[in-house]
């Protein structure tokens, strides 16, 4: 590390990462005689290298899923020079201009470059050149064609039966409930995620506040687990993804250091880096030993993919090691704390209590970010943002009406807070309706004599009360409101993906029971009208932060509203595609957490932060 000044990257362009699905290039269309059977897969398996191929894989992955550098075609371009010889580029070239959107085709992606990743693990050995075998046109020809027949296995398991029309089913409505799953997935496949340095922001501000309001012993249960303190934990996080992580094409091919493969020995510069980063990398390295071990027994792969969640790098028999994943890191950092205390507790009891403190811990989170939105006014001024929002029923009893809401006496935003995310198994299950419950279950849970409401359910049962008159506000005037717009702030971004938000609100529609529903499809319920129900991830929120300074909330929604009325066009598109995208602004908490987590990085060093004002 020869570098003495500590960066944070510009996030500030793009404050709104990347939900795009790509349109991926069959093995025929650059190798006519390759067919994409598990035979010929593995025959090109054959010829690689286990340790060689598998940090080619983790290189190419670091610049095709670097979320700060926003040329795709760019980044498509650096991955097929560094494999395809020249005639094979001619025809990937040549597929590339047939199609309609070049920016939307991909030959090298995420997902395939993951699921290149388990088979190479289970199926190859190291040779004994080991190390220098991609010098060689054959081995890189091999793993081309592997690549492109592990892009197509993986689209068959994904979509197979879940985006085909199935003559039962009549109305697109039922055809877009089908597709739910296999959305998510490829939407997760083509998907740069969360720059690392904002998930260490938000991570950091997640478990060393407001976890810690609800676990006291959770920072000492991590280092106990870890051995590394939370704040250790985030400068080391911080050093790696500096030094070795938003890989740029013109950075990639160059040297190894550029690359993002660093030696163990890079982490060792001082005394106390020394002793932190060696018990950091025993926690959060894996072999390819042990990520072929992990992988045993799982025809889905989902094992694989917890494994590199839960170790995000690799490292070789020979101190070498690489990130395996970039949007994997982002989530070692943003809650990989949470499932290291999961991890390690021995009854079902107290994993559970596990994650009820990361749901008050996200929730606090949220309500942080929206009271730093709309800051508590000095009297006589009416404070807009009740957080929690408090109310009473018509027994007397004291009750939370929502998690937050905003009064802007003829408007009326309820927020509710849903910190759950649905695991990957149940995106990939071959029966669609698994999915679909799934989801319901964890974010449209409607009340009933057998289950308490979860999410939409909550929003519904809220505005019926308050509909009704059972429910009244304690400290919000309600008397001049027309018109709700109902939020539900997640955690889980995907939920962002293609008919997921059409698909909760036509739940939470369904469940209210409107007495009318007007031309624009908002809804009256008793005098209050109400608008379609809003899903906003915290990405999104994080990044309006900053941003609302230059526009109000009310009139994003409204304007959202207007535009998407049945919620076919989700909230992250909208603001990405609107005139609202020209004004956001990176967060500026999440950056002050991130310059904390630096300065523990700068410590390491020996390095401290200048102070700009003696400048």
């Amino acid at each position: 590390m020869k570098s003495r000044t500590l960066w944070l990257p510009q996030t500030a362009r793009d404050p709104v990462p990347s939900m795009r699905v790509g349109v991926f290039i069959p093995v025929s269309a650059v190798f006519e005689d390759c067919d994409p059977t598990i035979a010929e897969f593995k025959a090109q398996l054959a010829l690689l290298s286990r340790t060689d191929a598998l940090i080619w894989c983790a290189r190419l992955n670091l610049v095709i899923t670097n979320s700060t550098h926003h040329d795709r075609l760019v980044r498509q371009r650096f991955a097929i020079q560094q494999i395809f010889a020249e005639p094979q580029i001619k025809k990937i070239a040549d597929f590339f201009a047939e199609q309609k959107n070049p920016q939307e085709a991909a030959v090298f992606f995420r997902a395939q470059l993951l699921e290149l990743m388990q088979w190479i693990a289970v199926f190859c050995k190291d040779a004994a050149d080991d190390g220098v075998t991609f010098e060689d046109s054959n081995v890189r020809n091999a793993f081309g064609k592997a690549a492109l027949i592990a892009s197509e296995l993986w689209g068959s398991r994904t979509y197979t039966g879940k985006l085909e029309v199935d003559s039962s089913l009549e109305d697109i409505a039922a055809l877009r409930r089908q597709s739910l799953g296999a959305t998510r997935i490829g939407t997760e496949a083509a998907s740069e995620g969360m720059d690392p340095m904002m998930a260490i922001g938000r991570g950091r501000r997640l478990f060393t506040e407001h976890f810690a309001l609800r676990n006291e012993r959770a920072a000492i249960e991590f280092e106990q687990q870890s051995g590394v303190s939370l704040e250790s934990f985030y400068g080391i996080l911080s050093l790696i993804a500096i030094y070795y992580m938003a890989r740029s094409p013109e950075q990639g091919g160059v040297t190894p250091l550029s690359s993002g493969l660093f030696h163990r020995d890079h982490l060792a510069t001082t005394t106390q880096l020394k002793a932190t980063s060696a018990r950091y990398l025993l926690f959060a390295t894996q072999s390819p030993d042990e990520f072929a071990a992990a992988l045993r027994g799982d025809p889905q792969g989902t094992r694989g993919l917890a494994s590199i969640r839960r170790r995000p790098i690799l490292a070789t028999s020979d101190g070498r090691c690489i990130v395996m994943d970039p949007l994997f890191f982002a989530e070692h950092a943003a809650v990989g704390p949470l499932f290291t205390l999961v991890g390690h507790q021995t009854s079902s009891k107290a994993r559970s209590q596990c994650f009820i403190d990361f749901g008050y811990a996200f929730e606090g989170y949220a309500r942080a970010i929206l009271r730093r939105m709309y800051p508590t006014p000095a009297p006589p001024l009416i404070d807009r943002l009740s957080s929690p929002f408090a109310g009473q029923s018509t027994a007397g009893d004291e009750i939370e009406i929502a998690d937050a809401c905003l009064n802007d006496a003829t408007e009326l935003v309820l927020f509710e807070m849903k910190s759950s995310w649905i695991p990957d198994d149940a995106a990939m299950e071959s029966n669609p309706e698994i999915y679909v419950e799934t989801l319901l279950d964890k974010f449209a849970r409607i009340e009933d004599s057998s289950a308490s409401p979860k999410g939409i359910g909550q929003l519904v049962r809220s505005i019926s009360k308050l509909a009704t008159g059972k429910w009244v506000a304690k400290d919000q005037d309600l008397s001049r409101v027309q018109l709700v717009y109902p939020v539900m702030v997640v955690y889980d971004s995907r939920l962002q993906a293609a008919a997921h938000t059409w698909f909760l609100a036509e739940t939470f529609r369904k469940a209210l029971v409107p007495d009318e529903v007007y031309p624009n499809l908002d809804m009256r319920k008793g005098s209050i009208r109400i608008s379609g129900v809003i899903v906003l991830s915290i990405d999104d929120l994080e990044a309006l932060e900053t941003s609302i300074e230059g526009f109000s909330l009310i009139d994003l929604l409204r304007s959202y509203s207007e535009a998407s009325p049945d919620r076919l066009c989700c909230m992250h598109t909208y603001l990405a595609s609107s005139k609202f995208g020209k004004r956001l602004f990176a967060n500026r908490d999440l950056a002050g957490s991130v310059l904390e987590a630096l300065d523990t990085a700068g410590a390491f060093l020996g390095i401290e932060r200048i102070d700009d004002s003696e400048v």
